[in-house]
């Protein structure tokens, strides 16, 4: 601990504060070898004048000879690519703070002294934040120059450490108008993620980081370095576990491993079902026979507990792996209709692939679940079905587990169906957002969000605030748009402020930094801001215009006039969705909002904000996206590219009469089909380990009818998979 303090100490010495007290401009060259041939260029300027120039007077040499040196002295200031960096007045310093299990109790606790203390050097105009990582990053506090505090409130899940989603959240919340720094504070025990690249990231940004090392005794320490397991196996086979842990001196402890869950009985012949160990030090290897049952995925996890409780980091201690059952053939179809997905089911079902068919709410959430498949299909499904996780855990099942992935078209799928800007839209092989020669009619969205004081609360278990937690909603609504949609922004208290006026959604990082910088305080008024709303929808020429709203309700003024409003509103073709969010929501009053209006009503409680808002604002931003639907006369879509996915199949085509327009991505993605338009019907490209196939299209009655009698509709859909 005392080694902590002094390095802890030194970086305060430092004063990082200070760094950045004045405002200058400073000169800089990107680069600067090529000034290092001004001096020899001069000297050379001077020797060929002492012959070119000596019938002229000494004045006239000398004046000469000058300009000849700043022409050579400019062209290498030229070459070494002059650029100005500016300094600001105001600093702001984001301390990124490591809470996982890795970082004993005692080294949190002087981390926090070391932060108060250095508080006390801060210059009264600088800010100050707080970010805490584990698992997860959470906002403790934004940066702010009044009374900034240091308190770590819920941290989240603290058994990984990622400390490049830390930096990426610290990033974030520094604002443009002053000099941002970065303080990590941190043991280094990453277990997820690349610090190095969020770093390079954050200095190529320009935003210096300073590093406080952790450091603690650890020649006590015992940690389990690996498992080992086979990564796939036959049903109900035998296989041998192994643990290899290490210890710097002799330790004892108790193992225990767990198959799917449940633990098993190392030690038949005592009680308990854990077993009793002895390490040397070094390296230990311990082993175990597991009877596997019937299943297609099992997962092992080993835990040790030694008998030393202050040796033990529980991060350390616990290690987890998957196996995978190689047998019949495992397709996963998620649809919301069992009708309109059993051609497709039918024409991939044979007597080597079995076929699952879910509804997204019964989808796999980890990638353990995920990988128990072969093939996964999304039928029809929009982008508010899945949780942020969910489809973080389908990218990674391509990409890293090499899964294959079929996304099948409907009116809720691709970017009508909110999954522009998603995790999963970078793994497809088209682009979502439509092609700028398409011109697609455009659609217009309002969001009002209440930052009202009541927004301020605490939501349990995530570390941020209610007004955060719905300033990110908003972002992630905003993001499944396309670059041709146009939003507005407006946050209420008791006055109504037009954070984001009307513009197309053409940078969306943008709009995201000044919904960020909503924060709660003051009373709520309401209704002024659905005026604001529809003032600036008038605005649009788009056909469809959208206002969502979210608010407790709990606001001055008439509900009798807020209703009027929605009436109106309905009258000129905008359509009105309200978020009812705390657990003491007017909720009569929002309900008829929406209600009147034609929209949607949605009641959020505190404890479930988090996981419930971005699915909602998602979901509403469909309701603009429709322009993405190409809906017409049939026609027989032209083979691009054949291939193996391909194979026997020639034209004509069965007709189509529908189906969400995207663009080509280009780079290794093969377009196979295409509409009348060019746009792509059938797409393809490895992603990662992974194969990833579009169909634009659906595979049902709605816009295939002539595909579902085809003859060749399986063999179409058994190569696609």
């Amino acid at each position: 601990m005392s080694d902590l303090a002094s390095r802890l100490n030194s970086v305060a010495s430092a004063q990082w504060w200070s760094a950045w007290d004045a405002s200058v401009i400073l000169p800089a060259f990107d680069r600067p070898a090529w000034l290092l041939l001004i001096p020899p260029l001069c000297l050379l300027a001077w020797w060929i004048a002492r012959r070119s120039l000596s019938g002229w007077d000494v004045s006239r040499q000398m004046i000469h000879l000058a300009m000849r040196c700043l022409v050579m002295t400019l062209l290498c200031i030229a070459l070494a690519e002059p650029r100005i960096r500016w300094r600001a007045d105001d600093v702001v310093v984001v301390a990124v703070v490591d809470v996982s299990d890795s970082v004993p109790s005692e080294q949190r606790e002087l981390s926090d002294e070391f932060l108060r203390a250095s508080l006390g050097k801060r210059p009264p105009e600088d800010r100050f934040g707080v970010v805490t990582v584990a698992r997860d990053a959470y906002v403790q506090s934004l940066p702010t120059a009044t009374s900034p505090r240091v308190d770590i409130g819920a941290a989240g899940q603290s058994d990984a450490t990622d400390l490049r989603k830390g930096i990426d959240l610290a990033r974030a919340i520094v604002p443009s108008d002053a000099a941002g720094r970065v303080l990590l504070i941190s043991d280094g025990n990453e277990t997820v993620g690349s610090l190095s690249s969020a770093a390079a990231a954050l200095i190529a940004a320009g935003v210096p980081i300073d590093v406080a090392s952790i450091e603690y005794d650890r020649s006590s320490m015992v940690r389990i370095e690996d498992l080992i397991v086979p990564a796939w196996v036959r049903d109900q086979d035998t296989i041998t576990a192994r643990v290899i842990m290490k210890t710097e001196r002799a330790a004892s402890g108790r193992l225990t491993l767990t198959l799917n869950g449940e633990p098993v009985d190392l030690d038949p012949g005592t009680p308990g079902l854990s077993a009793g160990v002895d390490l040397e030090p070094g390296l230990n290897v311990l082993s175990q026979q597991l009877r596997l049952p019937s299943g297609p995925v099992h997962r092992v996890e080993a835990v040790f507990q030694p008998d030393e409780e202050a040796a033990s980091i529980p991060q350390l201690l616990r290690a987890e792996e998957v196996m995978f059952t190689s047998d019949r053939g495992r397709v996963l179809v998620l649809a919301e209709d069992e009708r309109t997905v059993a051609p497709l089911v039918s024409a991939v079902t044979s007597d080597n692939v079995k076929v699952d068919v879910r509804t997204a709410s019964s989808a796999p959430s980890t990638l353990s679940e995920w990988s128990g498949f072969d093939a996964v299909v999304l039928f029809n499904q929009p982008a508010s079905n899945f949780s942020q996780s969910q489809q973080e855990s389908i990218v990674r099942y391509v990409h890293d587990a090499g899964g294959g992935l079929l996304v099948v078209g409907g009116p809720e799928s691709y970017g009508a169906g909110g999954w522009i800007g998603s995790p999963l839209a970078d793994a497809l092989p088209v682009l979502l957002d439509p092609p700028q020669k398409r011109q697609m009619p455009m659609g217009g969205l309002a969001i009002i969000i209440d930052c009202s004081g009541s927004m301020s609360n605490t939501v349990s278990g995530t570390g941020m605030n209610q007004q955060q937690i719905a300033n990110e909603a908003a972002i992630l609504g905003v993001r499944a748009l396309s670059r041709l949609d146009q939003v507005t922004v407006i946050a209420f208290d008791d006055a109504t402020e037009i954070v984001v006026p009307l513009t197309t959604v053409g940078d969306p990082a943008g709009i995201a930094r000044r919904i960020r910088s909503i924060g709660p305080g003051g009373g709520t008024n309401l209704f002024p801001a659905i005026q604001a709303a529809a003032a600036e929808l008038a605005k649009s020429p788009g056909g469809v215009k959208h206002v969502i709203i979210l608010t407790d309700g709990q606001t001055v003024g008439d509900p009798d006039s807020g209703l009027a409003m929605a009436v109106d509103l309905k009258r000129r073709g905008i359509t009105l969705s309200t978020v009812a969010i705390g657990d003491q929501s007017n909720d009569p009053l929002l309900m008829g909002l929406a209600r009147t209006a034609g929209g949607r009503f949605y009641n959020v409680k505190s404890v479930n904000s988090r996981a419930v808002l971005p699915q909602i604002f998602i979901k509403e931003a469909q309701t603009i996206r429709r322009t993405l639907i190409w809906e017409g006369p049939a026609f027989s879509p032209k083979i691009a590219i054949s291939g193996e996915s391909l194979r026997g199949i020639t034209g004509p085509l069965p007709g189509i009469t529908g189906y969400v327009v995207t663009a080509d991505r280009g780079g290794l993605s093969a377009v196979k089909l295409r509409g009348p338009e060019g746009d792509p019907i059938l797409a393809q490209w490895q992603h990662g380990l992974g194969r990833v196939t579009t169909f634009a299209s659906d595979a049902s009655t709605r816009w295939n009818t002539a595909w579902t009698s085809w003859g060749s509709f399986s063999s179409f859909w058994q190569q696609q998979l």
